[in-house]
């Protein structure tokens, strides 16, 4: 996530809805009364911090300034100062109508880059909140599937100088998904975390997560995802969410909507008007990544500069030759019969799409570009110089080993 540079430097807790909140256990409801609780994970123990707090107000601003039938829990851990606690929140009405995040757990300090801290929130919310169904969000740092370890991404691989990561963070050249400190989850083991069948939708409100490796390796985990295939500009969707969380609520949840308000409100910004996001169904991702994977593994040298430098990309700095458009990338070397098969397999997978016609020009570090090709999937195209990031994405990812299981079947 881009810090902006106009955010709030701190925020007092004592002006925040979550100060004086007043104890909430969750109801003793069976769920029965309940169509639907939305966890929200916020991995803010990072300088990301000051915005879980303006996001906590923008979320309870949507219930109160919508009818909207279900509940909301937060986990939250962040640092302000010397607080470094996590907490446990529930968005609850008080007696003038407001909504505020009331405090019903506390962690103490936390490590939310730890697969086991999110498993227990998970859990903690479930009970607190028992529901029909469920959705997620979650916030934080975000790289998409690739690895915590990323010093292979060096400025003597991208080419360039590099004076700064693409997130202003220390550390942000290490992070893969929730970053707290110098620690982070990879990919593999944020999905582990997770229970299957309890998600019915999860919501990436962090970068680079919107490729076939990371939404693979989640297909097993959720029927739907939202998801950007570049980075997030801050604030994010911080400023839709008081008139858009409701449609996550809806009977059905609209997550297209979601994903055009976002991009309308991205359209509408002028210093830094830059944006993808795509919606997929998860229940379809199989037959994309057979088909993907079938020229793929029949193709030697696919991480040579010649496949890689001359297609779209989605990644800034370190990372312009980790995320490119799945579609551009693979018509290199695919016959036309393949294509066929993909772009009718990534039809069915990509529900909605949107892109700005530039992207990151104006931001930290620079090293923007254009969209021309934007299919809403990125893949990893395993640059010959990337040895260790290349092993992992073979030996620890549901996409690599299927990858590498087709290559060894076809020697």
């Amino acid at each position: 996530m881009i810090m902006n540079r106009l955010v709030f430097i701190l925020l007092a807790i004592t002006t925040l809805s979550l100060s004086g909140c007043k104890k909430d256990n969750g109801g003793g409801s069976d769920g029965t009364d309940n169509p639907r609780t939305i966890f929200v994970y916020m991995g803010g123990d990072n300088n990301l911090s000051t915005e879980t707090y303006e996001k906590i107000d923008a979320l309870c601003s949507a219930f109160s300034s919508s009818e909207i039938n279900g509940k909301m829990i937060i986990y939250q851990d962040a640092r302000l100062g010397g607080f470094r606690e996590a907490y446990l929140y529930q968005v609850a009405r008080t007696s003038s109508g407001q909504y505020v995040a009331s405090e019903i757990k506390r962690y103490g300090e936390s490590d939310s880059a730890d697969p086991t801290t999110l498993s227990t929130a998970i859990a903690d919310a479930v009970a607190a909140a028992p529901a029909k169904s469920y959705g997620m969000i979650v916030f934080s740092h975000g790289s998409g599937w690739l690895p915590a370890d990323q010093s292979e991404l060096s400025s003597t691989n991208v080419g360039q100088s590099m004076t700064a990561p693409s997130a202003t963070s220390a550390g942000a050249d290490k992070r893969s998904i929730i970053t707290d400190g110098n620690n982070s989850m990879s990919i593999t083991d944020f999905a582990a975390a997770i229970p299957a069948n309890t998600f019915d939708f999860i919501v990436m409100e962090a970068c680079l997560m919107g490729d076939i490796t990371t939404i693979y390796e989640l297909s097993d985990k959720t029927n739907k995802i939202l998801a950007s295939p570049a980075e997030i500009v801050s604030p994010g969707f911080t400023n839709i969410y008081p008139q858009c969380v409701a449609y996550l609520y809806q009977e059905t949840p609209d997550l297209e909507a979601f994903g055009r308000a976002y991009m309308n409100y991205w359209l509408s910004q002028t210093n830094y008007p830059y944006a993808t996001i795509a919606l997929y169904d998860c229940t379809k991702m199989q037959a994309l990544v057979d088909a993907v994977i079938d020229p793929i593994s029949s193709t030697p040298n696919l991480g040579s500069d010649g496949y890689i430098d001359y297609v779209q990309r989605f990644g800034r700095l370190q990372y312009r030759r980790c995320f490119l458009d799945l579609i551009d990338y693979t018509h290199q070397f695919s016959t036309t019969e393949q294509m066929d098969r993909i772009s009718t397999a990534i039809k069915d997978v990509v529900l909605y799409k949107a892109a700005t016609k530039t992207f990151g020009q104006n931001l930290s570090g620079g090293d923007g570009f254009d969209i021309i090709s934007y299919c809403g999937m990125a893949i990893y195209p395993e640059p010959w110089n990337y040895s260790y990031i290349n092993q992992v994405h073979r030996t620890t990812t549901k996409f690599g080993k299927a990858l590498q299981k087709a290559v060894i079947d076809k020697l």
